[in-house]
């Protein structure tokens, strides 16, 4: 082939390219620009709807990998053993990966054996003749989640992947902090533990959901639905109050025939409302998934 041909084809290939690269560039521009324009207007017929919004409502695409879920069923005990002891008074197993551990009466605190070389036994230390004594006041958050931190300590736990999510008041004016696993920089919804103060300031019981997770896959992605169109599609009551709205992972029930089957799940958005409750939705479609945390 003459060196003449083999040019004009080689131009013809670099001037594809670089027309392929410019529609990417453009097509970014114009993303972005849809969301600064569009912004205002949103808020506008969210805020035309009766709802407030306290927070800035994304309106980007969002690519996220999908996430493997796996057994966690012998963790879940475990995890319930370290608690309560091999006699696992005071569990009542909720789910297969999920469990709860009571004093049996909000005004009794749970008690844990003296572990040496704790986070309790500080200067400072809440601890006394060998249990956890809490007390601290109520109002004291940091002191709270000091505690209950130390107690899973003491327990063996490991609770660096956990972050505070939220701190409720219950009915009784004793608190709720509802920790969540915070994986490889994700928010995985299933996975978390809620931590029940009395009005005393003593834990009186523990509220845990242990998910398994094996990874991320990385072959297998999902493009992701906007939030604001979440928002726009789905119903809300006059008046309702959104404070955030994230993105993370929420696994189905992995069963069948009495025995676990691995899944492979996509992304969520969580909205976050001022009652204190959550809302969930597909990432791909954006219909709601009724699951309570």
């Amino acid at each position: 082939m003459e060196w003449g041909k083999v040019k004009s084809i080689l131009i013809v290939l670099f001037l594809m390219l670089n027309a392929v690269l410019a529609a990417n560039i453009v097509n970014q521009y114009l993303d972005r620009r849809v969301g600064d324009d569009f912004r205002e207007d949103i808020d506008q017929i969210i805020e035309k709807r009766g709802i407030t919004l306290e927070c800035e409502l994304p309106v980007e695409k969002y690519e996220v990998r999908r996430l493997i879920y796996e057994d966690n069923s012998d963790m879940a005990r475990e995890l319930a053993t370290r608690l309560a002891g091999e006699d696992l008074i005071g569990v009542k197993f909720t789910g297969p990966e999920s469990f709860t551990y009571t004093s049996g009466a909000q005004q009794d605190e749970l008690g844990f054996e003296h572990a040496d070389n704790s986070p309790l036994d500080e200067p400072g230390s809440v601890r006394e003749g060998g249990a956890l004594q809490v007390g601290f006041d109520i109002e004291d958050d940091e002191n709270l989640d000091a505690t209950a931190r130390a107690m899973f300590w003491q327990a063996g736990i490991d609770m660096s992947e956990f972050i505070i999510d939220k701190i409720l008041y219950d009915i009784s004016g004793g608190k709720i902090i509802k920790y969540i696993r915070k994986y490889e920089g994700e928010l995985i919804f299933d996975s978390n533990i809620k931590v029940f103060f009395n009005p005393a300031g003593d834990i009186y019981s523990i509220h845990v959901n242990s998910r398994g997770v094996r990874g991320f896959s990385e072959e297998v992605k999902m493009q992701m639905i906007p939030a604001y169109q979440v928002v726009l599609r789905n119903a809300f009551q006059e008046g309702q109050v959104i404070r955030a709205i994230d993105v993370g992972y929420l696994g189905q029930e992995g069963e069948q025939d009495g025995a676990f089957t691995e899944s492979m799940e996509g992304a969520v958005w969580r909205i976050k409302l001022d009652d204190g409750n959550d809302r969930y939705f597909e990432g791909v479609y954006g219909n709601e998934i009724i699951y309570v945390v």
